[in-house]
This record gives structure tokens, sequence and C-alpha cells, in this order.
């Protein structure tokens, strides 16, 4: 197996190590595995320390699997957790360069751990959660955090005509109510980082305000801003998320009409809004992400007051 002949060095953007490769034979020793393992090391107290992100470290352990993918069972043989964890810490940004190099990456796991030995004892078996971390965050990012603006599917037919049937309602929306939309005071708010975009913020207040909102149930709730926002519209406010933030807490501690609940959103939307299902209420989901915020959408959308505002349109009396 090659390895490196000095220690690379860490770098929190893109991958600037340069390696120098002279062949050696041993398990889990030699240069190679020491750097690779010395880069684990480091990267387990720059993580700790929020110094550095899961997506900049996997960076750095891109020339490691170049080496390990060259001679993959070779690799296995003389430090198979250190394979896996090269392998591992790697997908992240592998993921970004060639996604068939991904997928075969993650084959030659599989195949390599379908039937696992006994290994001698080695320094890997300290970073073991480490490695699975990586792979957790992999599959998060990949298959669960999904973003939802790369993969939408070509559209054949003509959608003018719809488009030009919803301007003069759109047009009619936003005369009648981006002046109370200025007038409340959000653009008085102080705005936090990964905060909601007034754009955003106004067109979900917007339809609120057609339909005549006045319960807004929020999961995701992060530093407080798009909750201190609908705190202006809405007579009650129900913000959910897993971990309240003292930012958050802080933020939204004047607001006499938001409640705020430490739990996870998927179960407890559904139990506030059959407290009163008299209110006319609506759901901002901004946590989870991706493909879960979707299915905890269509999940809402089930229900029966929902599926009434659907048929009934605005003036209802239930809520949606």
């Amino acid at each position: 197996m090659a390895h490196m002949g000095r220690r690379p060095s860490w770098h929190r953007g893109a991958c600037l190590v340069q390696v120098i490769l002279v062949p050696t034979q041993a398990t889990c020793t030699g240069d190679f595995w020491e750097a690779a393992l010395a880069l684990a090391q480091e990267g387990l107290v720059r993580l700790s320390s929020m110094e550095s992100s899961w997506s900049h470290y996997s960076v750095n352990w891109l020339p490691f699997a170049d080496q390990v993918l060259q001679n993959p069972h070779q690799s296995i043989q003389e430090c198979p957790e250190g394979s896996v964890a090269t392998l591992a810490h790697s997908l992240l940004a592998m993921d970004q360069v060639d996604q068939q190099t991904t997928r075969q990456s993650i084959k030659m796991m599989h195949h390599a751990l379908e039937v696992p030995t006994a290994v001698e004892e080695s320094g890997w078996r300290d970073y073991g959660l480490m490695t699975a971390s990586s792979l957790l965050h992999f599959m998060y990012l990949k298959w669960v955090n999904i973003p939802q603006d790369n993969d939408r599917p070509k559209v054949t037919e003509d959608l003018s005509l719809d488009l030009e049937m919803l301007r003069p309602h759109h047009e009619f929306l936003f005369r009648n109510f981006v002046g109370d939309f200025v007038t409340k005071g959000v653009y008085e708010l102080s705005i936090t980082e990964n905060s909601v975009y007034f754009s955003e913020a106004f067109a979900f207040v917007s339809f609120c305000h057609l339909y005549q909102v006045d319960f807004i149930a929020e999961s995701g709730v992060y530093k407080g801003v798009s909750t201190e926002i609908w705190s202006l519209f809405a007579k009650e406010v129900a913000a959910i998320d897993l971990a309240i933030s003292v930012e958050a807490e802080s933020r939204l501690r004047p607001r006499r009409n938001v409640k705020l609940y430490a739990g996870d959103g998927q179960a407890l939307l559904p139990a506030l809004l059959s407290e009163r299902p008299e209110r006319h209420a609506a759901v901002f989901v901004d946590g989870p992400k991706g493909e879960l915020a979707i299915h905890l959408a269509l999940s809402l959308c089930e229900r029966p007051e929902v599926l009434r505002e659907k048929l009934q349109g605005p003036g209802r009396t239930d809520g949606f």
C-alpha cells in the first residue's frame, strides 16, 4: 500500500493536500495509515469545537480515498477499519465529484463487510463513532434532506394559460396586503443568518390573510425570526423545535401570543391542530427538511379539516 511521506495539512475549503507516495507493506502501519489516523484525530478535535464542517472534513479525505480505491482489496487486507473509515469520511466530497465512484465505493464496502472477520487491535478502534457519523451525515444529506429544486421534472405541456389565470389573483392579493405587511413592522425586526426571506414570509402571511387565519403552527424555529414575523399577523402562534435555542427564547419572550414547544413537529403538529379544530389554522414547515418535510406536509393534508378546506375554499368555518 502506498503511504504519505508527510502529514497532510488541514484545510477548511477546497482540498489542497499534496501527497508523496512510496510503496510499503504493513497492517495498519506505515506513513499512509498513520497520516490517515492523524487526520481522523485532528478531525475529531476540529469538528467537536466547530472549527470546521463535515463537508470540509470530507474534502481532506479525497486523496486517501483515491489511494484506497486504486487497490481496494489490498487496502482492506492491510487495514480493514482504516479503509472503511477512509471511504466513509470521503463520501460527502466524493459524491460532489463523481456519483458513480460513490456508488462503487459503497458497493465495495458492502461486499467487504458482508462477512466481517476479526481484525488486529489498532488505533482506528477509537474512531469508530467518527466513521459511523460520516456515514450518517452522507445518508442524511443524500436521501433525507434532499434539495427539492434540483430534481424538478421536465414540463412538457404549456402552462402559460394557468399562469395568466392566476396573475389577477396574485396582483389583487399583493395590492391588498403589501401595505399591512410593511406597517406591521416586519422590516424593523432584526434578521439572523438562515432566516426566512421577506418574500417567503410575505407569500405565507398573505395567504393567511386571504383565508382569515388566526392560528399559525410552525415546525422548525431556529433563532425565532419567522416565528416573530407570524406573531405580528396571527392571534396565536405555536412554534415547535427539537431543541429551543436560547436566542429564540430570548427573542420571543416579549411576544405574548407565542408558545414554544420542545419536541418533534411530526408528532406535535397533529395534536396542536386537534386541540381546537374550529380555529382557522395554517402550518409553516421549516423543519424537518427535504423529503421528511414533504411527507409531513402530505400527512397534514390528509387531516379531515384540511380536506374540507381544500373543497370549500375561502370563507370556511373549519381549519386548514
